[in-house]
This record gives structure tokens, C-alpha cells and sequence, in this order.
């Protein structure tokens, strides 16, 4: 894993870490907290080009949807970011077609004279969000974040599964409406497999209801 480290993981970690308060005297102004549980559906996007194993690969595009509960934090910071902490869980099916003359390479999973396979994808994440909330009363929020956890890999016709380190970096905007909350996202997924890399991007639409 140490050859893996510096890249998507640092950077889902520090854009994590952004969405976090800071906490030094004076930062940080009392406003409304509160929870709220969303949900989202949309499109999930694997990257054919796996390390190491160019033109090996044809990775469909999927259906992505999952849900989430949160918390809004009861403070902001520099009067603008408003942190938002959340774990969810989301879902996606792709299908894998694999060229014969690399089955022995791979390392991340027993893929013994398999030329198709359909993998389902369940992914367990805590996220950090900030909220960018510039005015009182804004029409539109920008929000960024990331997130890190584990998903859940199994390939259909095959006993057992793989559980796996994931990343997330998100960027997206939302549109309040009283206590619903309308939103877009796309995000970029990464998961560190033991062996060829992994990663994904997605866009989704989604419906958040504040409590």
C-alpha cells in the first residue's frame, strides 16, 4: 500500500480535511445545525485505463444510487463554510469484459478463465462536506468534500467477496427549497485494489430532507 499512498488518497484526505471546522479562537460563529437524510441516483463512469494494463479491459458505464444520513454542524467557519458529516451507502453493477491473454495477471480478484464478468459494487463511506454559503439567503450553494471506507466487491458466478479500501473526492451544488434540498454532485472514486488500480467517476442528482 505505501507505493499507493501519496496521490488520490492524500488528496481525498486533505479535501476532507478542508471540509472540516477550523478551530482556532475566533473562527467559528454559532448558526443552525440539524440532520437530514438524502438519497441519489445517477451515472457511474469505471476508467478503462488500469495501470499496467492498457487495452485489457472494456468496463461499462452503470446505473450509481444510494443514500445517506447527516448532520449539518452547528457553527461555521470564516462565515461562510458550513460543515456537513455523513455516512452513506451506495451501490453500482458494471459489467467487465477481459481479454484472455491477461486473466493470470490479475492479482485483485480470481478471475480463472472468465471473459465477462458483471461485479456489484457496495460501497460503506463517512463524508465531510463544506457547504460554501456566501449571503443569508443564497439561491445556489457550492459544496466540496471527500470522504473515505470500504466497498464491498463481488463477481457474479463467484463464491465469496472482496473488501476493499475506497476513496472519494466530491464537488457539487445544491438548491434549498424550505426544508428540501435539491443537489447535483459529481465525484471521482477510487478503489486501492491489490493489484490494478481502480477508480471511477460518477454524476448524480439527488434530494436531501433537513429535519
Amino acid at each position: 500500500m505505501a507505493n499507493i499512498l501519496p496521490k488520490s488518497l492524500l488528496l481525498s484526505m486533505a479535501t476532507a480535511a478542508m471540509a472540516l471546522p477550523g478551530m482556532a479562537q475566533g473562527l467559528l460563529e454559532p448558526t443552525d445545525g440539524g440532520f437530514y437524510v438524502s438519497g441519489f441516483v445517477g451515472g457511474f463512469f469505471p476508467d478503462d485505463d488500469i495501470t499496467g494494463l492498457d487495452d485489457t479491459f472494456d468496463i461499462d458505464d452503470d446505473v450509481y444510487f444510494g443514500g445517506a444520513i447527516g448532520a449539518k454542524l452547528p457553527f461555521e467557519t470564516l462565515g461562510f463554510i458550513h460543515t456537513r458529516l455523513e455516512a452513506e451507502v451506495s451501490y453500482s453493477e458494471v459489467q467487465v469484459e477481459i481479454d484472455d491473454d491477461i486473466l493470470d495477471d490479475l492479482t485483485g480478484f480470481d478471475f480463472d478463465d472468465l471473459e465477462d464478468a458483471s461485479v456489484d459494487l457496495l460501497f460503506i463511506q463517512g463524508n465531510s462536506y463544506a457547504d460554501l454559503k456566501f449571503g443569508d439567503d443564497p439561491l445556489l450553494i457550492p459544496y466540496i468534500g471527500g470522504g473515505l471506507g470500504v466497498a464491498i466487491v463481488d463477481v457474479d458466478g463467484f463464491g465469496g467477496s472482496e473488501t476493499e479500501f475506497v476513496t472519494n473526492n466530491s464537488i457539487g451544488v445544491t438548491l434549498p427549497i424550505n426544508k428540501l434540498d435539491l443537489y447535483t454532485e459529481g465525484r471521482y472514486t477510487r478503489i486501492w485494489i491489490d493489484g490494478p488500480d481502480f477508480d471511477a467517476l460518477s454524476w448524480t442528482a439527488g434530494l436531501r430532507l433537513r429535519f
